[in-house]
């Protein structure tokens, strides 16, 4: 039997602004089993909230021993993404 993937799409600016959004992926991402896709691959710009909700939503899903894959096409995005070292604690896959 396959595990369950669960895919989670993120749009647009990631900032302050959307922290009620981006709370409620990190609620869906604990909510589900198995691995989780966190999809960026349509955001445009990343602040330091939307950098806490993803490192939230990787130790959620790896607190209960699954995997986070992070699809990225955004230069900017993936370069917030290194510098704060997400790829060190997620797979993170440049796409686009």
């Amino acid at each position: 039997m396959t595990a369950a993937r669960t895919t989670i799409v993120l749009e647009g600016e990631l900032d302050l602004l959307r922290r009620e959004e981006l709370e409620e992926g990190v609620a869906r991402a604990a909510a589900v089993d198995g691995d989780v896709v966190v999809d960026l691959s349509a955001v445009t710009f990343m602040d330091s909230s939307g950098v806490g909700a993803i490192a939230h939503i990787i130790s959620a899903v790896r607190e209960r021993g699954d995997n986070v894959t992070i699809l990225v096409s955004a230069r900017g995005v993936a370069q917030v993404l290194e510098i704060c070292g997400i790829h060190q604690i997620a797979e993170v896959e440049a796409i686009g």
